[in-house]
C-alpha cells in the first residue's frame, strides 16, 4: 500500500536520530493523521457510493485494508507519546509541553 511505504521510511530510527523531538513530534503527527485519513476518507466514499443508491455495495474486506495502515498510525501516536515524555525529561519549567 502506497501510505504504508511512504510512511515507514519518514517514521524510522535512523530518520528519528537527526531531528529535534519536536521535529519528531510534528513528523509522527503528519504521518499518523494522514494514514488514519486514509480510513476516513475511505469510509466517507463508501457511505456516499450507499446511499446514492446508483452502484452496487462497495466492500472490501477491512482487515486487509485498515489492519497494517492502522498499526503504523497506533505506532506513530506511540512515537510521538515517547517524543512528548522526553520533551518533558528536557524542559520540565515549559508551558508548551
Amino acid at each position: 500500500m502506497v501510505l504504508r511505504e511512504n510512511s515507514k521510511p519518514n517514521v524510522g530510527h535512523a530518520v528519528f536520530s537527526r531531528l529535534t523531538i519536536d521535529e519528531v513530534k510534528m513528523m509522527t503527527a503528519e504521518a499518523k493523521a494522514m494514514l488514519d485519513t486514509w480510513q476516513d476518507t475511505y469510509m466517507e466514499v463508501r457511505a456516499k457510493i450507499e446511499s446514492s443508491g446508483r452502484d452496487a455495495r462497495w466492500e472490501f474486506d477491512k482487515r486487509r485494508l485498515f489492519e497494517r495502515t492502522g498499526y503504523m498510525a497506533q505506532i506513530c501516536q506511540n512515537l510521538q507519546d515517547i517524543a512528548q515524555v522526553g520533551l518533558v525529561l528536557i524542559r520540565p519549567n515549559s508551558k508548551n509541553c
